[in-house]
């Protein structure tokens, strides 16, 4: 398979992984909020071996397009701002993630027994390695989310230690 077809078909299938999650789950398509949709892209990721960094966000709201004829016009009555608010926000929500994952993987990178444990220290510890790439964008994306990720990006790694790309 060439390269320009696989970001296609792992879009194709996450978005049927999260089609398969809301029908299976049962959930109303008034009541697809932001952490159903967070949840249903985890759900994508996990059966579909795929990571965060590689969700495509429209792919996400294509299916949600899918799930309901009306799914627009329900985010447009219901969620603040309405449908263009929301899919900003799961746009936005896909890249964070994806920058956990990013943070996650950079500590990973770390020798176990040199990984800082305390949050300061894991901070420090990624915005040395951004440093040490050059990844000026990203330091400032952590700088802008600070040291309260932390917790996040801890939960990453334990999914992501033994994950085999």
């Amino acid at each position: 398979m060439d390269q320009t077809s696989q970001p296609q078909l792992v879009s194709e299938q996450q978005s049927a992984a999260i089609l398969e999650f809301l029908r299976n789950g049962g959930i109303s398509p008034v009541h697809v909020g932001l952490e159903v949709v967070i949840l249903a892209t985890n759900y994508a990721c996990i059966a579909t071996d795929s990571l965060w960094n590689n969700v495509d966000s429209q792919a996400v709201l294509d299916a949600l397009d899918a799930y309901s004829s009306d799914f627009r016009s329900e985010q447009d009555a219901t969620y603040p701002g309405g449908y263009d608010e929301f899919s900003t926000r799961v746009r936005e929500a896909i890249a964070v993630y994806g920058f956990f994952e990013h943070c996650a993987f950079l500590l990973l990178s770390i020798p176990r027994k040199a990984r800082p444990k305390d949050a300061q220290k894991r901070f420090d510890a990624i915005r040395r390695e951004m440093e040490r790439s050059g990844d000026m964008k990203s330091i400032e994306v952590l700088e802008e989310l600070g040291i309260a990720i932390m917790p996040k990006v801890a939960e990453f790694m334990v999914v992501l230690q033994d994950f085999k790309p």
